[in-house]
């Protein structure tokens, strides 16, 4: 085997961490495609899902499994989001310790992010690839597993040392739609059991991963957005800075029905989309949704609506796909318009309850989200979120309806990080260290103990967020079912 991949979990290796904080299992969507990239490039290629390994079996052996690859001569561990900067760089130490002659490739936002210093700082960690990975990864990995260093070094978008030197090469390499287009985002033959996966990635509310055809696959429908939220790492100028890119890179409505139609023949039931084709406009969405019916798949649909959308999609999206497997999620963030709006959700409460009759109607489960420390979110807007919460509660049937209340933590290049002042926040993190040591605390979380100021960020209002936190919790307890309490470990 050339090459290995593995998604990390959020703490260390090892079974004892199961059970503590949130592992997120969830692949970047654009590992699959770099996977089957090297493969088509003539390169072997095995993965495996480590927390989804844990998921299903506590007592699961990374180590063991690396050692059945002794030949492998190149590791690539995804470093995307920022809650596996201790998982990530725990995976690349006990790689140099069980194939010390493989090099550990590192990718993804947050390792763009901190290239830098995770090369100085984590001798375990070769080389970090930024920005879009797709001709750097290839040119790299062909040069070390033909053993040349000097024609690796002269990959573009990597960073690397050489003895006490850190070397960060220019950052010229920046895919296009034609090549978004070219890419396999469905194959998962590579990664070691993939149904399993599936299974994991699949969401709707009254089905569980228990039952026999409730499969999902994250598929890519592009890269960027066209939004800056207060709390995302991953808006319009975070993917700027990170990826030299200006707008949204979009893939063709044609190559994206085509997936759905592959995912359909491998049985898989429902796909989820990385970006909500709301968002990129009512022709690309009508034009998408058209093909699918086409192409006579059902699948069912889990979308996260960045924005409100209208009843026109709504309609062509009941219209497409299965609702008794599919799931809409909506990101309230607070009842409370005026801290929705300053958050980036420039929507009313009247305009999204006026959805509800229609997704009522169609039998349409959906996943409200609200958030408790964001700016201005103080304890008596938390009232509004209280009330707007009761009325989704008095009017939605409640066997469709999820709802939850979360903590955020601070994204790096996020609004909030960038300009704390703009949102009347004090900042704590900045450093690679620190999203490092806030993923490495998560084993000493305490039962029923909920960490609201290890967050990275704290607003000025004075607030109680102690407090909030057990208020929700009591309106969750109230209502059961699948209302859910705020999260006690993070």
């Amino acid at each position: 085997m050339d090459i290995l991949y593995i998604h990390p979990a959020k703490h260390a290796v090892g079974p004892k961490y199961v059970g503590l904080g949130t592992p997120y299992t969830f692949m970047p969507v654009g590992v699959v495609a770099l996977a089957n990239l090297l493969r088509s490039q003539g390169f072997a290629v095995a993965g495996v899902n480590y927390p989804a390994q844990l998921a299903k079996d506590p007592d699961y052996d990374l180590l063991r499994w690396l050692a059945d690859y002794p030949e492998a001569r190149v590791v690539l561990i995804d470093l995307h989001w920022y809650e596996h900067s201790h998982g990530a760089l725990e995976v690349a130490r006990v790689c140099k310790h069980i194939l010390p002659q493989a090099r550990t490739v590192v990718g993804g936002m947050t390792a763009s992010i901190f290239a830098d210093e995770i090369i100085a700082a984590f001798p375990y960690v070769d080389y970090v690839v930024r920005g879009d990975a797709e001709g750097p990864l290839v040119q790299l990995v062909r040069a070390l597993c033909n053993g040349d260093e000097v024609a690796a070094a002269a990959s573009p978008n990597i960073v690397y040392r050489r003895g006490e030197i850190i070397y960060s090469k220019a950052q010229s390499y920046v895919a296009d739609a034609e090549m978004l287009d070219r890419l396999d985002f469905v194959d998962l033959s590579f990664l070691h059991d993939a149904n399993w996966y599936r299974r994991l990635q699949f969401s709707a509310t009254g089905l569980t991963s228990s039952d026999a055809a409730a499969t999902g696959h994250w598929l890519c429908v592009g890269r960027g957005c066209y939004a800056n939220c207060s709390f995302c790492g991953g808006g319009a100028r975070a993917h700027e800075a990170i990826f030299r890119r200006k707008g949204v890179l979009t893939r063709s409505p044609a190559r994206v029905a085509s997936d759905i139609g592959r995912l359909a023949d491998l049985g898989v039931r429902q796909v989820s989309f990385n970006l909500d084709p709301a968002m990129l406009g009512e022709r690309y969405a009508a034009e998408l949704f058209s093909l699918v019916r086409t192409g006579g798949t059902r699948l069912g649909l889990y979308n996260e609506q960045f924005w409100l959308p209208k009843p026109r999609f709504l309609r062509d999206l009941a219209a497409t796909f299965d609702v008794s497997y599919s799931e809409l999620a909506f990101t309230l963030l607070s009842g409370c318009e005026q801290v929705r709006r300053r958050n980036g959700k420039p929507f009313s409460n009247r305009e999204f309850l006026s959805l509800l009759p229609f997704l009522r109607e169609i039998g349409m489960p959906i996943y409200v989200y609200f958030s408790l420390n964001l700016p201005g979110e103080d304890e008596h807007a938390f009232e509004q979120t209280l009330t707007l919460a009761q009325i989704l509660v008095d009017s939605y049937p409640p066997q469709l309806l999820k709802m939850i209340n979360m903590l955020h933590t601070l994204d790096p290049l996020s609004p909030l990080a960038r300009q704390p002042a703009k949102f009347g926040v004090e900042v704590h993190y900045g450093r690679f260290r620190d999203y490092y040591n806030y993923c490495r605390a998560t084993p000493a979380a305490r039962q029923g103990v909920i960490p609201v100021g290890l967050r990275g960020f704290e607003d000025n209002s004075g607030r109680s967020l102690s407090h909030m936190v057990e208020r929700w919790n009591a309106f969750a307890d109230r209502h059961g079912g699948m209302i859910y309490p705020v999260p006690p470990t993070w």
